[in-house]
């Protein structure tokens, strides 16, 4: 439950994205918080980590995997280069896309390079993510967190009887 401040929950929404946009910290963003609004360190800490949660139980409501022929129809449109665009049965080869994407972590502005949470993509701590997009770009599927030291070729291998 957030607790009661003279700021909304508009505000403190505002003031998480904020945080996790500029990757700041919390005693930065709370020196922004003008006098007349009383809210602790603590209680902003609190209430930012509520708003995440929130955030992510409605992420996980939003992707909703079209059908296969869906896929197929969006498939057609995509003109790859050096890849046929269809087999000798008249069905086009490609239907999904995968790539991998790496997100800092927030609250964590270091570590060692040696450890499992180093990503060289963010120079710094992160976490990866799997994302499936069929042929216009549409998110149908998200997979992770997980190491950003793990290959994609291993993942794929780790992944292939849920896949």
């Amino acid at each position: 439950r957030i607790r009661s401040t003279g700021i909304g929950w508009s505000t403190i929404f505002f003031l998480t994205m904020i945080k996790d946009h500029e990757n700041i910290g919390y005693n930065a963003i709370h020196k922004t918080i003008p006098d007349s609004l009383t809210m602790s360190l603590d209680t902003l800490r609190h209430n930012v980590q509520l708003i995440r949660k929130f955030l992510n139980e409605w992420a996980e409501t939003q992707l909703s995997p079209d059908h296969f022929d869906t896929w197929v129809a969006r498939g057609k449109r995509i003109k790859l280069v050096g890849v046929p665009d269809e087999e000798k049965s008249g069905n086009t080869k490609v239907h999904l896309f995968l790539d991998s994407v790496d997100f800092r972590m927030t609250g964590k502005s270091s570590t060692s390079k040696k450890s499992h949470e180093w990503s060289y993509k963010e120079d710094g701590p992160a976490q990866r993510y799997q994302s499936i997009c069929d042929g216009s770009g549409v998110v149908q599927f998200l997979f992770g967190p997980y190491s950003p030291k793990l290959y994609d070729g291993h993942w794929l291998q780790l992944m292939a009887p849920t896949l």
